[in-house]
């Protein structure tokens, strides 16, 4: 990525912070992902700052700018935002797409056709490119260009085509080798019989579902929706912590409905042993008592909690302390429902692989960028003369054994089509991130 940005407070630079402020706004560094440095305090703890998807980042927890602290930015990478859920196919689509974009990028051409290149597509993390000829020759900003939908298209329209190229490469790899199924299982917390149901007295405590989560970095599980249960109607805040952080990890706004159950849909509340946000650690999904007002709990006399999941969950209450925080040290379990009966689900998550071993893709991102554009280069249909066609259909001919390893007549020469290549670099990466079981010995007495 570029060098770092040098931010002053007060300096009076075209985006530089006014002092006792939170935000760094810089549209320029829009999609950049990366992290803060404090000149003379060395780097920002993470959980102190958010990066913003249009560019920047904001301070957290209480913190804001002081008049001439310096500050550095260092892109690290993109900043990929998707609508409706980040998780597709068993990873998170956003932080893939983060890791895995710009690890190889497109050298700056000259030339007729050659269009120029934003400061995106230019970024090769990995050191390699797609048009410098280690992956096909038939891959050229030239080729490209000629063969798209949209005639005579601007900069822009290329910059943004070829962006959009990179990315359904990547999905294809991780297609390719992602595939097997990701389903594990579902369940509530508890099934209910549905009698003897009583209101629970407030007593100023944090009341929650433990959640432990298989311990194996390729599982995660989510929490699907909350059933919530309350004797009147009562706005509050849910809670997830987890027992290696002080603050907690999300915190969203909930409404009941009195003496029905409420269905409240979590949307992307995936929980992970391993993580950007944590190594370990217990999860605790719950709301303060004191936060209720008059409302009050209704506990389900007749239920029974789920077993034989691959999770661990458990009612629990604890003592409130401090800001809407709670004594983790003296946690009391509890069998009763308190209002809570979260759906859990368990699928396969490989983004803590994907992220943290992104320049094994480089290689198999690149043969499928090649095969991509010969794919397009046979089939597009962008000629307007015969000359024109019959030279095209002679390249056509000739892309189409580049692609599948042997010529569209009999007895012609076979070479290693891309095609081939491709399935063979997804076969040696999907045995790096499944590696069979090795055989073992037994000895007979």
């Amino acid at each position: 990525m570029s060098k770092p940005i040098q931010i002053i407070v007060g300096g009076g630079g075209q985006y530089d912070p006014v002092p006792d402020t939170t935000d760094y706004n810089n549209p320029n560094l829009k999609g950049i992902d990366g992290y803060i440095e404090n000149e003379g305090f060395g780097p920002w703890k993470y959980s102190d700052y958010q990066i913003l998807a249009n560019g920047g980042f904001r301070l957290l927890n209480g913190f804001k700018f002081t008049q001439n602290d310096v500050f550095f930015f260092h892109p690290t990478g993109f900043l990929f935002s998707t609508t409706g859920g980040s998780y597709t196919n068993g990873f998170n689509l956003s932080k893939v797409l983060s890791a895995l974009f710009g690890r190889v990028g497109w050298m700056q051409t000259t030339g007729e056709d050659n269009p120029t290149l934003n400061a995106t597509n230019i970024v090769s993390k990995g050191g390699r490119f797609f048009n410098d000829g280690s992956f096909h020759a038939l891959i050229t900003l030239q080729n490209i260009y000629r063969v798209m939908e949209l005639v005579a298209a601007t900069d822009l329209n290329f910059n943004t085509y070829i962006e959009q190229l990179q990315k359904s490469v990547i999905m294809r790899c991780l297609n390719g080798i992602f595939n097997p199924p990701e389903y594990i299982c579902q369940s509530l917390l508890y099934d209910r019989w549905g009698y003897n149901d009583t209101p629970i007295a407030n007593n100023n405590k944090f009341i929650a579902v433990r959640i432990k989560v298989p311990p194996v970095v390729d599982l995660a599980t989510q929490i699907d929706s909350v059933a919530l249960y309350f004797d009147s109607d009562v706005t509050f805040n849910l809670y997830l912590f987890n027992d290696i952080k002080k603050a907690p990890v999300w915190i969203g706004e909930v409404d009941a409905v009195a003496n029905t159950q409420t269905i409240v849909t979590l949307e992307d509340m995936v929980l992970n042993y391993i993580g950007d946000a944590n190594h370990g650690g217990i999860f605790y999904l719950g709301y303060f008592q004191s936060d209720l007002g008059n409302a009050k709990a209704i506990k389900e006399n007749d239920v029974i909690f789920k077993c034989n999941a691959p999770y661990g969950a458990t009612m629990i209450e604890a003592t409130h302390i401090g800001n809407h925080e709670f004594d983790k040290r003296n946690i009391g379990y509890s069998m009763q429902s308190n209002g809570l009966n979260p759906h859990l689900s368990v699928f396969r998550d490989h983004t803590w692989q994907i992220v943290k071993k992104a320049s094994l893709f480089d290689n198999a991102i690149g043969l499928q960028m090649a095969a991509q554009v010969v794919e397009q280069i046979i089939f597009n249909t962008r000629s307007n003369s015969s000359e024109r066609a019959l030279k095209e259909n002679v390249d056509k001919a000739i892309g189409y054994m580049e692609l599948n390893g042997v010529m569209p007549i009999s007895d012609s020469p076979h070479t290693t089509g891309l095609k081939k290549q491709i399935v063979q670099e997804l076969a040696r990466m999907k045995e790096s991130f499944f590696p069979k079981p090795k055989a073992t010995s037994i000895r007979l007495c």
